[in-house]
């Protein structure tokens, strides 16, 4: 049985460089809102690693759990609504809103859904500490909180 989560665009985006995608599909059940979709066909239109990395997920439409939603200013508004009336953590990379949502839903950061894949034996240690490597060096992460939580994650 698949679990289920919702990714807003950034989270999928940051996941979308790790190569893990099809992993991802096998394993969790994505929700996602037209707003969503919305941004990564923006995204996919700028020819950069960003790009592809939403082309990606767009090649797995069929796959998303696509919700209607009242249209709100930001797309993670829209998803958080889904998320808490369903008691669905949120996965977001956006960390303006994660703080945002923080203690009023369950909040995940990418790098928490490579660990998932490995506890869940989908990937291996070594895939998943790569995988959070290539977030942090394609999305210019540095040493920011998600880049730290991934490698605490792993200690």
């Amino acid at each position: 049985m698949k679990v289920t989560f919702g990714f807003d665009t950034s989270g999928l985006v940051s996941l979308g460089h790790t190569g893990l995608v099809e992993e991802i599909v096998n394993t969790c059940n994505i929700v996602v809102t037209e707003s969503i979709l919305d941004e990564l066909y923006d995204i996919g239109n700028w020819g950069d690693l960003d790009a592809k990395s939403a082309k990606m997920w767009l090649k797995c439409l069929g796959d998303l759990d696509v919700r209607d939603s009242e249209r709100r200013e930001n797309a993670e508004d829209e998803l958080f609504i889904i998320c808490n009336q369903e008691g669905i953590p949120i996965v977001i990379d956006d960390i303006k809103a994660f703080k945002r949502f923080d203690g009023l839903i369950e909040c995940l950061f990418s790098v928490h859904i490579v660990y998932f894949l490995y506890k869940s034996n989908k990937i291996t240690r070594e895939s998943a500490l790569l995988s959070i490597e290539k977030m942090r060096v394609e999305r210019d992460w540095k040493r920011n909180i998600i880049a730290l939580t991934g490698w605490i994650l792993f200690e």
